[in-house]
Formats: structure tokens, sequence, C-alpha cells
């Protein structure tokens, strides 16, 4: 086959040959490229754990657990559940009361349900990942 001069004298890896780029530069650039996209799609699978799920969960930074208190339908109210990480919960509307501290300090709480308890529980908002939209209780 012919070669083609792109750029430059032949032989410096610049030449198309037969419908291929011969340049070792811009296989070298897509090669680098492609191994960053599969890392990156790596590191986001990594991450995408509940996130995958469309749900909201809890997770205390500090202890294994997060503090919830009964609210209605879960026993008396303002019992204590101490809830394990990682738990799914579904949101149900929000408060604006006092500040606390968790994750970081807020004065929203939401009345939720907790998966595999009944009832509606009250949780300082740090404590919820991947918060969904809901009303004002």
């Amino acid at each position: 086959m012919r070669a083609l001069k792109l750029a430059g004298k032949a032989g410096t890896g610049t030449e198309k040959r037969g419908g291929w780029l011969a340049s070792r530069h811009l296989r070298s650039m897509v090669t680098r490229l492609a191994v960053l996209v599969a890392a990156g799609a790596v590191v986001i699978g990594l991450h995408a754990g509940p996130a995958a799920a469309s749900s909201s969960w809890v997770y205390n930074q500090h202890y294994g657990y997060v503090p919830t208190l009964c609210q209605s339908g879960c026993g008396t109210q303002g019992t204590a559940l101490w809830v394990p990480n990682g738990t799914a919960v579904t949101m149900y509307c929000w408060v604006d009361a006092g500040t606390t501290a968790g994750n970081y300090a807020s004065n929203r709480y939401f009345w939720m349900y907790i998966s595999g308890h009944p009832g509606l529980w009250f949780v300082q908002s740090s404590y919820v990942y991947y918060q969904t939209t809901v009303k004002e209780c």
C-alpha cells in the first residue's frame, strides 16, 4: 500500500496507511483515555450502592447506628430506636425544630417509614442520604 503523508516527515508516525492512523502518539492518547474512562466507571459503580435503588437510607458518620424516635404507629411516642447504618427509609414529610448535631448541625427533621419497623419515625435530616422531595408536615 502507498503511504500518504499527513504532516511531518514519512516514518515519524504521522502517516495514514490503509485507512488506519499510524500515529503512535494518538494511539497512546486514546489508550490512556480508555483507561481513564474505565477507571471512572469502576469508581462510579463502587459508589452507586443505595443510590442505585432510588431510595433514601440512613447513615451515621460517627457510629454504626442512627438515632430515631417513634412518632406515630410505632409504639409509645418518643420511644428511641437505633437503626443500623444503611437501612432503607421512605421519607414522609419534614419539620423544622431545634438545631441538633448529627453528621452536621441541622434544625430539619424528617418523619419517615423505616424498613422493618412499623409506623412513622422522627430522624434528624443529616442522617438521611439521597433525600427525596417531601411536603412539610
